[in-house]
């Protein structure tokens, strides 16, 4: 095809610079674990929809786990913070409080087995009512107070004012353990605004140090250090360690039972472009714009490895694509040859 020379030649000329480098965190207090377990009630059935619930034996600023039981009887957290945990389970007239406390110092992963309920005494269904209503409370009061701190935040950030957005989001991390968002919003100011990677670096790793130790942190906000690390380790060629990133971003969310995140997607796929895995790398592409249709950049790179694979009329319409959406982005002058080349 006459084409290809000058394609060949444009493509020789791209030099993408896009990766990740993994650095996981230590955690000086220990490493959060997983627990699971199955409830019964007294005739040794499944008690389906109890209330269990995790309350810290010795902090009682440790925010509370409250969850449900499954159908059949079964309960599963995938994140308990290190510590002496107390489980306890309510069904209706239903108790019981596990004997044996549940303590977490490196990433254990507990199964706690069945654990079978008994009639409850007025006085322990009292109690457990009372400790429940004490455990929403704090979980209600601590969402509260972070909501509040983090909108000031939120707005000096937005004011422009990113030294005094960067002490607020500090304070709030102060007052509130395992904010891992906080340090996600000090990152994002470090990385957009100031262009200090290193900063950048300090406060993703940070939160991601926090978000293992919080167990009502979503998936996007755990994914979300991962894919902002990709971009740093991205933009400092450290392709291995990129792609590594990636992969956890995308392991996090698709964990927390979301589709993936594109960011991610989108880094995995320079790696292995860069790796010269341009099969591996288009379907990595196409992943980024399937998870988010408006990803310009992940268009071109798309189309950047169909041609060098030679799949030209394919490329085609993902330049277009990416013209459409950045007529003036850094790569515009190219997927403009590119198109005129494959003509």
């Amino acid at each position: 095809m006459t084409h290809v020379p000058i394609v060949r030649r444009l493509i020789q000329s791209v030099l993408v610079a896009v990766c990740i480098a993994v650095a996981v965190p230590a955690v000086a207090q220990g490493t959060a674990g997983s627990v699971k377990g199955r409830i019964l009630d007294p005739q040794g059935q499944p008690a389906a929809a109890a209330q269990v619930t995790f309350e810290s034996a010795k902090d009682t600023t440790k925010e509370p786990i409250i969850l449900n039981t499954t159908l059949t009887g079964d309960f599963a957290v995938d994140v308990v913070p290190p510590g002496t945990w107390l489980v306890s389970a309510v069904q209706g007239k239903f108790y019981v409080q596990r004997k044996d406390p549940i303590v977490i110092t490196n990433g254990e992963k507990i199964d706690a087995g069945d654990i079978k309920m008994h009639v409850g005494t007025a006085d322990e269904m009292r109690k457990a009512a009372d400790a429940q209503k004490a455990a929403i409370a704090r979980h209600n009061d601590r969402a509260a107070k972070e909501q509040l701190a983090v909108k000031a935040a939120d707005a000096a950030r937005d004011a422009g004012n990113f030294d005094d957005a960067i002490a607020k989001y500090t304070d709030v991390a102060g007052l509130l353990s395992n904010c891992g968002l906080c340090y996600i919003r000090i990152g994002d100011i470090y990385l957009d605004q100031k262009n200090d990677q290193a900063e950048a670096e300090k406060a993703y790793l940070k939160a991601i140090d926090l978000n293992a130790a919080n167990s009502s942190a979503d998936a996007s906000t755990r994914a979300a250090p991962y894919a902002k690390l990709a971009t740093i380790y991205n933009k400092q060629q450290k392709f291995d360690d990129a792609s590594k990133m990636s992969a956890k971003a995308n392991e996090v969310m698709e964990a927390g039972g979301g589709t993936g995140d594109p960011t991610a997607a989108y880094n995995q796929g320079v790696s292995l472009w860069n790796a010269n895995k341009m099969t591996e790398a288009q379907t990595q592409f196409e992943k980024a714009v399937k998870l988010d249709p408006k990803m310009a950049e992940a268009y071109y790179y798309l189309a950047m490895t169909l041609v060098n694979q030679n799949k030209l009329p394919e490329a085609k319409p993902n330049f277009q694509t990416y013209l459409k959406l950045a007529p003036d982005g850094p790569n515009a002058a190219t997927a403009k040859a590119m198109l005129e080349a494959i003509k």
